[in-house]
C-alpha cells in the first residue's frame, strides 16, 4: 500500500517512478488529506507515504522543520526510514526557517524497495 499526498502526481518525476511501478503492479493507494492521519496509517497498517515533488513545487510542500523533521523522528523511533528521495529527513541542515522538502517514508522492507525502484536515486547519492 502506499499513500501519496499531492496523489494527482504520478508522472514520470525525477526519483519518484516509483509511484508509477507500484500503480502499474495494482499496488493499493490511498489518499487521505492529513499528512498526520496518512503517516498513522503507515505505522499501522505498513506501506509508503509519499509526499514528491510537483512541477509547482519543485523543492516539495512540506515545511522541513515542522512537518516533515517531527514525523521523520516519530518514524524513525518506530524502526522505519524517512528520506527526501535522497538524503535522510534528519541529515538535511535548514538553510532556512520555512525551507520545504519532499517526503518519503515506511518501513525499512517498503523503504528497500523504494531505493531499488527504476530512477531512483543512484547508488552513490544513497545515506
Amino acid at each position: 500500500m502506499f499513500l501519496a499526498g499531492y496523489s494527482r502526481v504520478f508522472s514520470s518525476i525525477p526519483g519518484f517512478t516509483f509511484l508509477g511501478l507500484l500503480r502499474w503492479q495494482r499496488t493499493e493507494s490511498y489518499y487521505v488529506g492529513s499528512m498526520v492521519s496518512g503517516v498513522y496509517r503507515t505505522l499501522i497498517k505498513g506501506g509508503v507515504f509519499l509526499y514528491p515533488p510537483t512541477g509547482r513545487d519543485p523543492g516539495g510542500k512540506l515545511r522541513l522543520l515542522y512537518e516533515a523533521n517531527p514525523i521523520a523522528y516519530i518514524v524513525e523511533q518506530a524502526g522505519g526510514r524517512a528520506t527526501d528521495g535522497e538524503r535522510r529527513i534528519l541529515d538535511i541542515q535548514p538553510e532556512h526557517i520555512h525551507q520545504r522538502t519532499p517526503l518519503v517514508l515506511g518501513g525499512k522492507a517498503e523503504m528497500e524497495e523504494f531505493d531499488k525502484a527504476p530512477g531512483a536515486v543512484p547508488e552513490p547519492a544513497r545515506r
